[in-house]
């Protein structure tokens, strides 16, 4: 609906929704939309093709840099044609693609994929499923921390983090931009009724 031309696959969940509507989850698409500013940055934790990277990007409009985020290949694939499609719009922002996960240690890490990813392209974690999924594959992927891939004087207008149940350790990697407040505001996905142990940690920083 914003102009951003985008590669979807109708026969999974997340490309047939934005297939037939134009829009993935409306309600955090459009709670992104009216958190973010012209001319803020955003960083997308667990982008997949790229939709919520790009509500925010076009809301942004122009600046220094977005970041978005997938570590599997075939997603990353994806979501790498559809931002190089925006980078050529007017007013468009610079976005640094990170083909990684994000966690609370640098390193390598396993990538569970359950034989459902082929209905959903979005339920690949860093968490072990092999309790709920008989039939899972993994990947090897790079792992890095939020405070080791943002500078330190960087001011973040809204983080968005959606890692499957991994999000703990997202923002256990976050010490230093939880505690400075350098992210505004944080969407993230939680799988526990609350409080969860996600909103405990927040807490702890001031966030509410």
């Amino acid at each position: 609906p914003w102009g951003h031309l985008i590669r979807v696959r109708p026969q999974e969940a997340i490309g047939a929704c934005i297939w037939r509507v134009g829009v993935y989850d409306i309600c955090v698409s459009e709670c992104l939309w009216r958190l973010m500013d012209p001319g803020e940055v955003a960083v997308d934790v667990g982008a997949n093709i790229g939709h919520m990277t790009s509500v925010m990007a076009w809301r942004a409009g122009q600046h220094d840099k977005h970041s978005s985020i997938a570590p599997l290949p075939a997603v990353f694939e994806d979501l790498s044609l559809n931002i190089s499609r925006w980078q050529n719009l007017m007013n468009a922002p610079e976005i640094e693609l990170h083909n990684l996960a994000v966690s609370d240690r640098i390193g390598l890490a396993l990538l569970h994929v359950p034989q459902a990813f082929r209905a959903n392209r979005g339920i690949a974690s860093l968490l072990d499923l092999s309790a709920q999924e008989s039939s899972s594959e993994t990947h090897s992927v790079n792992v890095t921390t939020l405070d080791a891939l943002i500078p330190g004087t960087e001011k973040i207008g809204v983080l968005k983090i959606d890692v499957e149940g991994y999000e703990l350790a997202v923002l256990r990697g976050s010490v230093e931009l939880l505690s400075s407040r350098r992210a505004r505001d944080i969407i993230f996905e939680d799988h526990g009724m609350p409080p969860t142990p996600v909103m405990e940690l927040l807490r702890e920083y001031g966030y509410v």
